[in-house]
């Protein structure tokens, strides 16, 4: 019998070509015409749907070393990841990171789990670690939508600069199970962020920014606030200190009046 079922069997269109691939899934595949192992960019599914399709309907859910039983669902995860650390790298000057390594090339076999500062669960990321790393640039909005697990963000201590996204808001965060936001220590500037989206936040430390504006919602799971050395206006309103797991609030150095609650 043949080593591997047939439809893993060699194609021979002029166009594309399937061989066995490894237990997990990859990212990119090879194109024999134009002879480029992988795209340079991240994994589009709708960029060749054929392709996408026969790699998941043929390969993902049969093979038997396939214990992950992956599916569409699952690939279209991945490239979601992929693109969200991707657009990370490219705006923040990755190749000038103290340490990348894994980042900035093709992504294979969910190995973007094994990149510097990334943790996963279940090949979903949960957790980005880049604090002191010297990001140099943005942060786009991509990363904080396209991670629907992540739990734990810290780049805290770069040379970010520019304002924060406003995708945490009200009911429709992308990533409503972050836990941890630590991004003190930059040049960040605009308003804080309205964060009441993220239900489960426990820790917000946005310190020795540029920020301005008033306190905006925050959301009754907060422990810890770290607001401190910005530019901060308006008055402290009595439901922050309402808050009821709140035990560190730290408001100095900001241009805040009014009596205190």
């Amino acid at each position: 019998p043949p080593p591997f079922p047939p439809f893993l069997m060699p194609s021979h269109s002029p166009r594309l070509s399937f061989f066995p691939l490894p237990a997990l899934l990859l990212i990119c595949l090879i194109f024999t015409a134009s002879g480029a192992e992988c795209p340079s960019g991240p994994y589009d599914a709708s960029a060749d749907p054929e392709m996408h399709a026969a790699c998941t309907a043929n390969y993902l859910p049969s093979h038997p070393d396939n214990t992950r039983n992956d599916s569409c669902a699952a690939l279209t995860t991945a490239g979601g990841a992929v693109a969200a650390l991707s657009s990370l790298y490219a705006a923040t000057s990755g190749d000038r990171w103290i340490n990348n390594k894994g980042w900035g090339r093709c992504v294979q076999d969910g190995d973007y789990c094994g990149w510097y500062g990334v943790r996963c669960e279940g090949g979903a990321v949960v957790e980005i670690s880049l604090g002191t790393n010297n990001l140099q640039g943005t942060i786009p909005t991509l990363l904080l939508t396209s991670l629907p697990l992540l739990e734990s963000l810290d780049l805290s201590n770069n040379v970010l600069s520019g304002s924060i996204p406003s995708v945490w808001g009200g009911g429709g965060a992308a990533n409503p199970m972050v836990v941890s936001v630590l991004l003190s220590d930059n040049a960040l500037n605009g308003e804080v962020p309205d964060v009441s989206g993220l239900r489960y936040l426990s820790t917000l430390r946005l310190a020795n920014n540029q920020l301005t504006g008033a306190i905006p919602p925050l959301t009754a799971s907060l422990h810890t606030i770290d607001l401190s050395m910005n530019a901060i206006t308006g008055s402290i309103t009595p439901s922050i200190l309402s808050l009821p797991a709140l035990s560190y609030l730290s408001l100095s150095h900001n241009a805040l009046s009014g009596p205190l609650p």
